[in-house]
């Protein structure tokens, strides 16, 4: 698992991935863009499959709204066939639901001890782990009593992504404070930096 603030930071660790030398297929997930404008999702998408084909990966979009978590089998058939996962970022909110929804977070928990890379982008970094309610109250300006498990939960702490940037310096330290109030550990994650795990 490597987790990390974007994709073009980090392309250069990437490349070292242990990879088949023979078209080594990377799904992209990038349902935290879903609610943005279709334009604006398509041209990222773009860019980010263009980065990740630069290094010679066999990229292709894994959209999380074609499954149905009522019947996973066509989306783990899917992954199983990935050597690894590339989760983009936006809003963490969006990307939970389709995660929820399409079953991905019980195939994900399935694949654990599979070769699979997991790439974590910003969201798709937060979300690996379990507790993540402040980071849902942000972006909904909705009160919750308590912080919400709704996290893949494969770490046992948050990792929080831009720690170090200007523009999230404000809503980074609301989080942060609001998850050492209630005992949850968390990682930051600084510019040009990858936080690696072995799940």
């Amino acid at each position: 698992m490597f987790l990390f603030n974007r994709l073009e930071q980090v392309l250069p660790v990437l490349q070292k991935l242990p990879m088949p030398k023979k078209s080594p297929r990377v799904g992209i997930i990038f349902n935290a863009r879903d609610n943005r404008p279709s334009e604006i999702r398509h041209e990222r998408l773009m860019q980010a499959m263009g980065a990740l084909s630069s290094l010679g990966y066999q990229v292709e979009e894994i959209d999380l709204r074609n499954y149905d978590k009522n019947d996973a089998e066509p989306l783990k058939a899917r992954l199983s066939g990935m050597h690894a996962l590339f989760v983009g970022g936006g809003s963490i909110g969006d990307l939970c639901e389709a995660m929820h929804s399409s079953g991905f977070d019980d195939v994900i928990t399935s694949l654990r001890n599979t070769p699979l890379a997991y790439l974590g982008e910003s969201a798709g970094a937060v979300v690996c782990a379990r507790k993540i309610g402040p980071f849902i109250r942000q972006e909904t300006g909705k009160e919750e009593a308590s912080i919400a498990d709704k996290g893949l939960g494969l770490l046992a702490y948050v990792p929080l992504p831009h720690f170090d940037e200007e523009d999230y310096r404000v809503k980074v330290a609301e989080v942060a404070a609001e998850l050492q109030q209630a005992g949850v550990p968390f990682k930051p994650i600084r510019d040009n930096e990858v936080i690696e795990e072995n799940i």
